[in-house]
């Protein structure tokens, strides 16, 4: 054989020999488990995080009956600080922060609420409203007003309400969006109106709204679907003014990145294995977040997953790897609620278990919290960098030197 022959199929193994340092390296997982809480007999709907680093949880009670509308204050360690119950009403749909550290808190139903506490859950007023149907978004405004979006139902066709009120309860203005499923709800970061995404049909829609709710802009997304429901999830704004909002059809998951005025960037689909490998789970994205380093991540029923600004897999965690009861078929994870922001690379989930099979008239429901750290991953850096750049190198020595005693023992052989 010629020499080279013999060096160009040394180059190709050191390449394949190389490579797979990269790839080890984006699929290792960084989520370690810091601590996590268990609590019996919560039924929680949305979740908080407080300004001292807490959460107070909004839910129901299911120690009594008919169920009544319990907050529970935790601190940052999952430690429960405080609950109040309110007996005269059953559920919370959501719950966001006032701007004067209280809270406020929305339901839904026949008998739709608007609540206002203080910082210590004490009731300051409340609003029966009687047009909440389905609450799928609820935002505090910079003056203190709120924002709520509700899904309602129009001569047989779904549509989409907003609605604002002051910050005593009173209603400022009411828009309706005829043929629109209701998504989520974003307020701008310059304060001058709200980003509202959603499904019209088979399309993804994303629309900005002025103070007033006229609408500045609006896209619709057709990605050639067909007999499918939609659904939007979650949505942020991105460090470079665009967005990335979340959707799920019957199978898959759906990631669309924009810019600042709705134009898309790139799209993806992922199928329901994008966290894990067991379908037992529910596969829908609930949250998204971007941590310090850039990348996204994705919290669904099953896990957490990594993406680049891309949108391409970094790494993927379920659940089932901490908590080993979710691996019992009596048992199953139910929703995640929410997630905090990031200090110290800390990562809060907060989701649904039920402790009974299922269907069951006797189910009853616990909370998991569980406190994520997400350590530094050096060695995901595009290119040839770390850990890479240490192997390629010793690759091509170790072929170098290969290559140069061939060459030397050949020259020989014929002296």
């Amino acid at each position: 054989m010629k020499i080279s022959a013999i060096v160009f199929i040394l180059l190709f193994f050191g390449v394949i020999l190389a490579a797979p340092s990269q790839v080890l390296a984006q699929s290792a997982t960084p989520l370690k488990l810091q601590r996590s809480q268990t609590y019996n007999d919560s039924f929680i709907s949305s979740i908080v995080q407080t300004q001292d680093g807490g959460f107070v949880l909004a839910g129901s009670n299911t120690t009594v009956y008919p169920p009544v509308l319990s907050l529970m204050k935790t601190n940052r360690g999952g430690e429960i600080e405080w609950t109040k119950t309110y007996p005269e009403i059953e559920s919370m749909k959501w719950i966001i922060q006032a701007i004067d550290s209280g809270y406020l808190l929305v339901s839904q139903g026949s008998s739709g609420w608007l609540i206002k506490t203080d910082f210590q859950g004490n009731l300051e007023w409340c609003r029966k409203i009687s047009d909440l149907r389905s609450v799928s978004g609820f935002t505090v405004t910079d003056d203190g007003s709120y924002v709520i979006l509700d899904g309602i139902y129009v001569s047989g066709h779904c549509a989409t309400s907003v609605f604002k009120y002051d910050d005593a309860g009173d209603l400022l203005w009411e828009k309706t969006f005829s043929d629109i499923g209701a998504g989520v709800i974003l307020q701008s970061n310059d304060g001058e109106g709200y980003y509202v995404a959603g499904c019209q049909g088979l399309s993804f829609w994303f629309t900005k709204l002025d103070l007033y709710g006229e609408v500045v802009w609006s896209h619709t997304y057709d990605y050639g679907l067909e007999e499918t429901s939609l659904a939007v999830s979650s949505i942020i704004q991105t460090p470079d003014g665009g967005f990335l909002f979340s959707g799920f059809d019957a199978e898959n998951n759906w990631l669309v990145r924009t810019d600042g005025s709705g134009e898309e960037l790139w799209h993806q689909r992922y199928d329901g294995y994008i966290i894990s490998d067991n379908r037992q789970y529910d596969y829908r994205i609930r949250d998204i977040v971007q941590d310090r380093n850039g990348q996204y991540l994705l919290l669904s029923v099953s896990g957490i997953v990594a993406l680049d600004d891309h949108g391409n897999k970094l790494w993927s965690s379920a659940y089932s790897e901490y908590v080993s009861d979710l691996k019992n078929l009596d048992k199953a994870l139910l929703g995640v609620l929410g997630v905090s922001g990031f200090d110290d690379d800390l990562v809060v989930v907060v989701s649904y278990l039920l402790t009974a099979t299922y269907p069951s008239t006797d189910d009853h429901y616990g909370l998991w919290l569980a406190n994520f750290i997400l350590e530094p991953m050096d060695s995901t850096d595009n290119g040839w960098f770390g850990v890479e750049l240490l192997v390629g190198i010793a690759v091509i020595v170790v072929v170098t030197a290969f290559v140069g005693f061939l060459v030397y023992f050949k020259g020989h052989r014929h002296l």
